[in-house]
């Protein structure tokens, strides 16, 4: 397809993920500065709470915990504090494979992965404040009512969709079509959800679809999950908010909560007394110096599925034997790691005819300026149109969806091979055919 774009447009489309990088790269430049000179001097020697990983979970945890006025929190994070360029919704593909991802890769593949570069899938990660909720769509879907209610079941004692659903509520600023739902919604919370502010004429056609099928325009975060819907999105004003925006920054700032990025974590220190291991603090890598710091109370880890996985491991807490062929030494032999499952995903290419989900000029200025000022246009698009749950005949119950789809209005080769095949890793086979 890219020979079908004149080559000018080519040259303009192509400039576009070059321009975020330098983006990318100088924020990078300032937060080596501004952590160098105006947070790494003034961080303390110990704190009551350690939280490694400033993600989607770890920049929540930490302010609840920098709630209470008598702890002291510090909040490590490898990364650095989110560039403005982050917050635009219509760049998510541009994200992947920067600074701000980790750029997991997985081994070669031998029954999946068969339309990727070498069957090796790529898992984004982020390596920000932040975490994935700076790099994902930007999707508000808070799971299954039936999957909390059966891990209690399972033994996890206060994971009941019943109560679990206070504290998604409790998290919530809803701005969108469900404000006046108060049983399945918060409108006082840090996170802010409202409605697509740019979608096309596919958004009803997935809908009206879906009823034709017999199924309903449901909220998926409400009372039944079953259905076809538009997306909630983690956004305010058109503009990406991550949890670092709703947790940490935008008048969250407190004096018992120490932020520090471009920390890297490499150990989590124990000791044992009296049988049992304790946490005491945190060994860390900052501009190539190896630090100390320690917990009076607790360290939390919350490096995301693959890093928390690898600390704890770095820190002798893992399989014994993989901690041996590694030579750590093994502080606690547990199956971390064990049981790691990751979902399939399948695409279809349908033709449409609707040019509003086109990726706009580069050169288009009214849609910057709509974006910047109002808040509106193609650029607060993530391009999911529609979304659905469905039960496939494998599914124990018909509200227990097995199934998910994303209809999205742009196809993986809709940017002309430029930014979508690569962050996902499309091989050159399947991309001729799409």
């Amino acid at each position: 397809m890219g020979s079908q774009l004149p080559l000018i447009l080519r040259i303009l489309y192509s400039s576009v993920p070059f321009l975020i990088l330098v983006f990318i790269w100088c924020n990078e430049i300032y937060e080596v500065f501004r952590v160098a000179v105006f947070v790494l001097p003034f961080y303390q020697d110990s704190y009551d709470f350690i939280v490694v990983g400033g993600g989607s979970a770890g920049a929540a945890v930490a302010s609840r915990l920098s709630e209470n006025k008598l702890f002291s929190v510090l909040l490590i994070e490898a990364g650095p504090k989110a560039p403005y360029i982050s917050d635009v919704p219509l760049i998510v593909a541009t994200l992947t494979d920067t600074p701000l991802d980790w750029s997991y890769r997985t081994e070669p593949q031998k029954e999946c992965c068969n339309g990727l570069e070498n069957n090796v899938s790529h898992w984004t990660s982020g390596r920000v404040l932040g975490g994935g909720s700076v790099l994902n769509y930007m999707l508000y879907v808070r799971g299954n009512k039936l999957d909390y209610d059966n891990w209690e079941k399972l033994g996890n004692k206060g994971w009941s969709y019943d109560n679990i659903l206070a504290f998604f509520k409790k998290a919530e600023n809803q701005r969108g079509r469900y404000m006046s739902d108060d049983a399945f919604h918060g409108t006082d919370g840090p996170l802010s959800v409202e409605d697509r502010r740019h979608s096309s004429s596919l958004a009803k056609a997935f809908i009206e679809a879906g009823k034709e099928l017999g199924y309903e325009e449901v909220d998926v975060n409400g009372g039944n999950q079953t259905g076809f819907t538009t997306p909630q999105v983690t956004m305010k004003d058109g503009q990406r908010f991550s949890s670092a925006r709703a947790y940490l920054y935008d008048g969250k700032t407190r004096s018992n909560l120490f932020v520090l990025p471009k920390a890297f974590a490499t150990k989590i220190i124990t000791v044992k007394s009296n049988g049992k291991i304790k946490a005491t603090g945190v060994e860390f890598n900052v501009f190539g110096m190896t630090r100390h710091i320690q917990a009076r109370k607790e360290v939390i880890v919350s490096c995301g599925t693959v890093g928390s996985a690898k600390l704890l491991m770095l820190s002798g807490i893992g399989p014994k034997k993989h901690l041996q062929d590694l030579k750590i030494d093994i502080v606690k032999d547990l199956q971390v790691g064990h049981n790691l499952q990751d979902h399939i995903g399948n695409g279809i290419t349908l033709l449409h005819k609707d040019n509003a989900v086109a990726p706009p000029h580069p050169l288009n200025f009214m849609a910057h300026l709509d974006f910047l000022f109002n808040g509106k246009g193609p650029y607060t698009s993530n391009n999911v149109e529609g979304m659905s749950f469905t039960a496939s005949k494998y599914s124990e119950n018909p509200n227990w969806p097995d199934i998910q789809i994303h209809f999205f209005g742009l196809s993986l080769t809709a940017d002309y091979g430029i930014v979508i095949k690569p962050s996902i890793g499309i091989s050159d086979e399947v991309s001729c055919l799409l």
